[in-house]
């Protein structure tokens, strides 16, 4: 995922209201959700190779710990690691 230095002015703000509904409005932030997934199957879009949308599970994970390192191929550029458990 891109550092919000690397995304746009409106793809940061987009980043942050989306951040924002899913602390402040859980229930309106699934609805979106689940609306956007269902765009993009009706499209033909999603992940390939995914399970169809009937198929998916819902996985909630459970926040661990994040590591911070560098890249070796990126000229040293921060890289935080997130490790969560299910």
């Amino acid at each position: 995922m891109e550092s919000e230095a690397e995304l746009s002015v409106q793809e940061a703000e987009m980043l942050r209201y989306l951040e924002d509904l899913q602390r402040d409005n859980p229930a309106e932030y699934e609805m979106l959700v689940q609306q956007a997934q269902q765009a993009a199957a009706a499209k033909g879009g999603g992940n390939k190779g995914a399970a169809d949308a009937s198929k998916a599970v819902k996985v909630t994970p459970t926040p661990g710990f994040v590591a911070k390192t560098r890249s070796a191929t990126k000229q040293g550029q921060k890289v935080f690691l997130n490790v969560c458990k299910s």
